[in-house]
């Protein structure tokens, strides 16, 4: 979708904008255009109308999830480089006293910011509703087993 490529697009831009964490709009990039291929492989097999037990599956598989595994670490590699140098400086003319402290623009800062942020709203949101889910089906069922139990006794 559209995340992705604004994520190579701000990357790009900013490519050279970034001098505290020069990191950063790489780690843009490489992640949308990575978002990008993965997205378009998953949906392969269901554009040509392959199936499971077709030619080539184990190998488009093993891509997939060794793609997805090098998203991941990338993705852990982008939050220490985002993470480290947080609150960035923003202003390239900032002076202290040892000299100039290294700036990042404040655009590609905030985006790979917050997009990482979100990332790790969405995945507590997730466990939360899975967590609710399991217990409440736990619940059902012992609800649904005790006045049983009790009518046999």
């Amino acid at each position: 979708g559209s995340l992705p490529i604004a994520h190579i697009a701000i990357g790009a831009v900013y490519r050279n904008e970034c001098p505290a964490a020069p990191f950063i709009p790489l780690y843009l990039i490489v992640s949308g255009a990575g978002s990008l291929l993965l997205t378009a492989h998953l949906a392969f097999p269901k554009f040509i109308g392959w199936n499971e037990d077709g030619l080539g599956f184990k190998s488009w598989l093993y891509y997939n999830i060794s793609l997805s595994l090098f998203l991941f670490i990338w993705f852990i590699f982008g939050n220490y480089h985002v993470y480290s140098i947080y609150p960035p400086n923003y202003n390239k003319d900032t002076a202290d006293p040892i000299g100039v402290r290294p700036h990042c623009n404040r655009t590609v800062y905030l985006f790979a910011f917050w997009t990482i942020t979100l990332i790790y709203g969405f995945a507590a949101f997730s466990l939360l509703i899975v967590g609710c889910t399991f217990s409440c089906l736990a619940a059902l069922k012992l609800l649904t087993v005790l006045p049983f139990q009790e009518m046999t006794e």
